[in-house]
């Protein structure tokens, strides 16, 4: 049966909404914020979010991941860098309206490589998805993404999600703080971080690979993916970018 508002459920909807923002000032967590946001939202058809803080608007709009559900399309999006023609984020960059992936492919002009982005999820099982654009200072902004399988958005859940995502968002800043979520960075392998101490300690890749017992090749392989997720395009800027984003300590 598809996901949507009825007589049957459109109070229950807006009542799990409202009990949503009552219930985020306990949570203590991010974890808490994700699982308490899904059993609010799951009346809606949502079994999928994803929120992340944009660095630079109508610029570079690389999403930090301040929490997601653990999906085979969220790792997908991750593993193939979609981001990169993802039209999504950098169209909430222009907008403080909620607007859903099918408002991105029919009403925008887009290359072959961002259709292709929008219409990936439903290789996975999500066919339709919203997102929330919020704005803070300056040119910092975040989405939130809510989508799941049979997903269907009428205004109603547009407007329950919308008031459920910016409270979801003002708790985990308040959790987290400003600065440290605007510093989370994308993830690193134990592997790959062990790599990079022995990078920071100007060790070679031939010392590298006796340290942590593997081969040379592997270790080249380690840090040309070290490289591409932080952006860089060498050893020492990769140290450097890595205890910006805390990711290795200062």
């Amino acid at each position: 049966m598809p996901w949507g508002t009825t007589k049957r459920n459109h109070a229950k909807i807006t009542q799990d909404a409202f009990d949503f923002i009552n219930l985020a000032s306990s949570l203590d967590t991010i974890e808490d914020i994700r699982v308490a946001f899904l059993e609010h939202a799951s009346e809606m058809g949502v079994d999928f979010i994803m929120c992340g803080r944009m660095r630079e608007a109508g610029g570079p709009t690389k999403p930090v991941e301040i929490f997601a559900t653990q999906h085979p399309w969220y790792e997908f999006y991750r593993k193939h860098y979609l981001f990169i023609e993802d039209r999504a984020p950098r169209h909430a960059a222009g907008t403080s309206y909620p607007f859903q992936w099918k408002d991105i492919v029919n009403k925008l002009e887009l290359t072959e490589g961002e259709r292709k982005v929008m219409e990936e999820p439903r290789n996975f099982g999500l066919t339709e998805g919203l997102v929330i654009p919020m704005h803070g200072a300056g040119n910092e902004f975040a989405t939130f993404t809510a989508s799941g399988d049979g997903f269907r958005c009428d205004e109603t859940i547009k407007g329950a999600l919308q008031i459920m995502a910016n409270r979801a968002y003002q708790r985990a800043t308040e959790i987290r703080g400003e600065d440290e979520l605007l510093m989370l960075g994308p993830e690193l392998s134990p592997r790959e971080r062990e790599a990079l101490t022995w990078v920071r300690e100007k060790k070679s890749n031939t010392d590298i690979a006796q340290l942590m017992n593997i081969s040379p090749s592997t270790v080249r392989f380690h840090l040309s993916s070290i490289m591409k997720k932080l952006e860089v395009g060498d050893r020492r800027s990769a140290v450097e970018k890595a205890i910006e984003y805390k990711i290795l300590p200062f």
